[in-house]
């Protein structure tokens, strides 16, 4: 049987159906039965919650909502570890020595240290192609020497990797002053930095393959 995927939107779509059955039925025990199976197998609540559901339906959207919120940022932050694994194997591989930066640095990632250079700090992010209004995002107080920006299921390739010195990112982003910082789109990175593509020797003209 092939597995569905059951995204945030989905979970919300069944929240409203059952919702609307559990306000609709009088019998008690139907309705234990159906959220005690839907909710418990679909959402993994407890007993205490299926309770609340069970005494207030309509609250059962929101508990949805919060759980897809938690889902999300679980999804983001395991997206975030495995762009800075593959980064730093990508400079692993092009014999550019680099290691995690200790958690809780202003702005940056990895540390690469570069052959006959000072240590150069990175910044990493990751992003879904697949969501147009996904972006890559940084603050203007981050302090990172080059920007890492790991494009996944990208028309084509699995995965694209763009490595570009800061002043180039800096120059080349939308002003995203509401957020205090500068931006690129999903859409419109592989234009901005198409010579920086695979800049794993974080050469500062990028490697001329545009």
């Amino acid at each position: 049987m092939r597995k569905i995927l059951v995204t945030p939107a989905i979970r919300t779509a069944w929240a409203r159906t059952l919702v609307k059955f559990l306000k609709e039925t009088a019998n008690v025990d139907i309705k234990h039965t159906v959220a005690n199976r839907a909710i418990a197998a679909l959402f993994g609540f407890n007993e205490h919650s299926l309770a609340a559901v069970i005494r207030d339906p309509g609250g059962l959207e929101l508990a949805i909502e919060q759980n897809n919120g938690q889902i999300d940022k679980s999804a983001k932050r395991q997206l975030g570890d495995t762009g800075e694994a593959l980064v730093l194997e990508q400079f692993t591989l092009a014999g550019m020595p680099a290691s995690l930066a200790p958690q809780g640095q202003p702005g940056y990632d990895i540390i690469v240290e570069p052959p006959g250079e000072p240590p150069q700090r990175v910044q990493v992010k990751s992003r879904d192609y697949r969501v147009p209004t996904n972006f890559f995002s940084w603050k203007y107080r981050d302090q990172f020497d080059h920007g890492a920006f790991v494009l996944r299921d990208s028309p084509g390739r699995e995965t694209r990797i763009f490595i570009a010195p800061r002043a180039v990112v800096d120059e080349r982003s939308h002003d995203a002053k509401f957020r205090w910082g500068r931006s690129f789109t999903v859409k419109n990175i592989s234009q901005k930095l198409a010579e920086y593509e695979d800049n794993f020797r974080l050469i500062k003209k990028g490697t001329g393959r545009a």
